[in-house]
């Protein structure tokens, strides 16, 4: 690649961001633009003395234990909102992960709790899904490294990437075990100083087990019992 193509692909990367970008910001002041109107009013705010009553009243006492002992039971994990959300104590569950089309989610909730299929499906999912969060956000260091972002959106928007290897994460399975260009193609996708062959490798586990859960939501009639669908959007 020339070093004049190089720019050109660095500033239609910067483009596309820009557009995603005013895209959110657009989405975000329509919502802001259908919130119902207020007057403000002036609200008194915590002084020491009120926090030193609270840490003595039973009453405060008993909320925020209830609150700690509901934060400890909730397990949860994931990455481009393909994640898992479970309360061990409730045994309700949340599972979402890429569908058919481009950003948007195939959800299930339901509940673990009097189901041994569901809660044999939950412990394979979080199988899939931990290890999705653990490639992407400890192995390939996507909060270090914005850039990742790009490869990510491509994947879950089922771009196209290399014509006849497929979209998603098991297209990216593809590319990284067969296309020669894959090592360039990741390049373009996130940079030239992130890509390298060994984070090429761990993006290729990531989309791996991405798709391993995403296999599950699909075929969700064999997974999950008594269990509300929805599809949503989402990253």
């Amino acid at each position: 690649m020339t070093s004049s193509n190089k720019v050109n692909l660095r500033l239609g990367k910067t483009y596309t961001y820009l557009k995603l970008a005013y895209a959110k910001l657009t989405l975000i002041e329509g919502y802001v633009a259908k919130l119902p109107e207020v007057v403000p009013q002036k609200a008194q705010g915590l002084k020491k003395a009120d926090l030193e009553k609270l840490k003595n009243d039973p009453e405060a006492k008993k909320a925020f234990s209830a609150l700690s002992n509901a934060a400890a039971s909730m397990e949860m994990a994931g990455a481009y909102d393909n994640y898992y959300n479970h309360d061990t104590n409730t045994g309700w569950f949340r599972v979402q992960t890429l569908g058919a089309e481009g950003h948007m989610y195939l959800r299930y909730d339901g509940s673990t709790s009097g189901s041994s299929k569901n809660a044999n499906s939950m412990t394979q999912f979080k199988t899939s899904i931990n290890g999705f969060d653990n490639y992407v956000n400890q192995y390939m260091q996507a909060p270090q490294w914005p850039e990742v972002v790009g490869w990510g959106s491509t994947i879950m928007g089922l771009i196209t990437i290399v014509a006849g290897y497929g979209t998603g994460p098991a297209g990216w399975v593809t590319i990284a075990l067969y296309y020669g260009g894959a090592l360039s193609t990741f390049a373009g996708l996130t940079s030239t100083v992130y890509a390298t062959v060994s984070r090429l490798d761990l993006s290729r586990v990531a989309a791996q087990y991405c798709e391993n859960a995403r296999v599950m939501n699909f075929n969700g009639g064999a997974y999950w019992e008594n269990t509300t669908f929805s599809v949503v959007n989402g990253f």
